[in-house]
């Protein structure tokens, strides 16, 4: 999953790798994928086109639209517009992710305990799915997994943050 054991000695070894409760809420969250079919490995990998899709094609502009019809009317293909290349978006991604976990550690100090174990929840849940898709969900029309391994670095940096609050506060259980 991407993180780290803590060094003996450091005030991030006094806090479990995964908690009893965050344990629950990953087993829950299979429990549910499961009951809902989205473990099949066909919807993993339809799941992964999909976000490639959401992130790499911009949708068509009405004349964009008008002009794909004709193409496809004539038997033609029309070329689907993207946002940039795999590096831009990539790009633009990681920039998203540090504006969205730079607002979420600024937001650290004001939260409560349990707030802050709820948001160390959230990210370990986040790190397990993006191994679940790391693992299941390879494909080469699919996420790259580029964009994973960039997520997954991200949320283990800001996982760390987390527990660092937590231990700052004095919390050595969850």
């Amino acid at each position: 999953m991407g993180i780290e054991t803590p060094a003996a000695g450091s005030p991030l070894a006094t806090l479990p790798a995964i908690s009893d409760q965050e344990r629950e809420s990953i087993e829950e969250a299979f429990r549910l994928m499961n009951e809902n079919g989205q473990l099949d490995q066909k919807f993993v990998k339809e799941s992964s086109i999909a976000s490639r899709d959401l992130l790499f094609n911009r949708p068509l502009s009405d004349t964009e639209l008008e002009a794909k019809v004709e193409a496809e009317l004539k038997g033609e293909s029309y070329p689907t517009p993207t946002y940039g290349t795999e590096q831009q978006i990539l790009l633009q991604e990681s920039q998203a992710a540090d504006v969205f976990y730079g607002r979420v550690e600024a937001d650290l100090p004001n939260m409560t305990v349990p707030q802050l174990i709820k948001v160390r929840e959230n990210f370990t849940l986040s790190l397990v799915m993006i191994r679940f898709m790391i693992d299941y969900g390879n494909t080469p029309n699919g996420i790259p997994t580029s964009f994973l391994i960039m997520a997954r670095e991200k949320a283990v940096a800001i996982r760390q943050k987390v527990n660092l609050e937590l231990i700052k506060r004095g919390v050595k259980s969850l």
